[in-house]
């Protein structure tokens, strides 16, 4: 089964295929935690800095529970 996708872009909008071939080797290099998939580096969510509030993107969801911190945050060491 091949699936045909377009570039989510709005510049861009060429598409393009995506194999089993392609699939496999996604589900291969995934991350598995506690036998659950858990980053997805496919949709970025904007969520608060826990410390500046400075909105940002992350790959964390807002209904998930981990801690996230913007670039100048994390750097100073504020976690």
């Amino acid at each position: 089964m091949h699936m045909q996708k377009s570039c989510t872009n709005t510049w861009c909008k060429h598409s393009f295929e995506i194999t089993p071939d392609d699939l496999a080797f996604y589900a291969k290099v995934s991350p598995v935690f506690n036998g659950k998939k858990e980053r997805n580096p496919r949709k970025l969510w904007k969520r608060p800095c826990m410390k500046c509030r400075k909105e940002m993107e992350t790959t964390y969801a807002p209904e998930r529970s981990e801690t996230v911190y913007c670039k100048e945050c994390y750097l100073k060491g504020v976690y």
